[in-house]
């Protein structure tokens, strides 16, 4: 039941959502991942600091997957989603945009599906 939360800042949407399919398409693929399984969405900030000065946009990914993978795998898949990230921003949003992921556990026992 793994879960892809994008959040992003306001400018350039559109790149959010090639970045959305993207990182959709890269988790279907994974060892372990059912592709009929996944949900994806994104949201859009209304509102939002960065704290270093020369960084005016965000994007961050939390994928919630069940435990039960190594840490290895967790790693394999972390590394090949941020790429799928990078590859959707242009040099010029890269320079200014704070581009950050994390897997994230869900929590077997309460978890209903």
């Amino acid at each position: 039941m793994p879960h892809i939360i994008l959040e992003h800042s306001a400018e350039e949407a559109p790149v959010f959502d090639e970045m959305l399919r993207s990182l959709h398409d890269c988790l279907a693929i994974q060892e372990s991942v059912d592709p009929t399984r996944i949900k994806s969405r994104r949201y859009q900030s209304q509102g939002h600091i960065v704290g270093n000065v020369h960084l005016s946009q965000f994007v961050h990914c939390t994928v919630k997957l069940m435990p039960g993978r190594s840490d290895d795998l967790k790693m394999r898949i972390a590394e090949q989603m941020r790429a799928a990230m990078d590859s959707c921003l242009s040099e010029q949003m890269r320079g200014k945009t704070a581009v950050t992921l994390e897997i994230s556990e869900l929590h077997g026992a309460s978890y209903q599906a």
